[in-house]
């Protein structure tokens, strides 16, 4: 997979990176991102037009009705926000296996944030099959692209 990040392909965030450091993730996430992925694939997210998207994101979670202000805190700290908003530039695509919840007041997912802002979606299984991508299984007991 770092192949196609090389060839400018695939690539994610700094916030997302500072939330895996933060153990706001799953452990062997952690591990994965300080052992195996380059600093240079989370990229930084500080230009105007992220600036102006991020704002719309906000303004539009802020504004709507349905979540709690508590939901609406949480999800102004997460990275889902600025992920929107970046794919939303960059005319990129989304990877989640995160359900959409449009019902729900108890969270902002980033399936229902992503379509309020017509960016495209994927999930991993199908992003891995549209790059070509093949696994193996180290010696370390890591899964490694081939």
């Amino acid at each position: 997979m770092f192949h196609r990040h090389r060839e400018g392909r695939v690539f994610s965030i700094e916030r997302v990176r500072g939330e895996l450091l933060a153990g706001r993730r799953k452990e062997n996430l952690l591990r994965w991102v300080t052992e195996r992925v380059p600093v240079r694939f989370f990229v930084p997210v500080d230009t105007g037009a992220m600036v102006r998207a991020c704002t719309d994101v906000m303004i539009w979670v802020q504004r709507n009705p349905r979540y709690f202000d508590h939901i609406k805190a949480k999800f102004a700290a997460d990275a889902d926000g600025l992920l929107v908003a970046d794919a939303r530039v960059h005319r990129a695509v989304v990877v989640t296996d995160e359900q959409s919840a449009p019902a729900s007041s108890g969270e902002v997912t980033l399936p229902d944030a992503r379509d309020q802002f017509g960016v495209e979606r994927d999930n991993t299984f199908s992003m891995l099959r549209a790059l070509d991508v093949r696994l193996n299984w180290g010696e370390d007991g890591w899964l490694t692209p081939i």
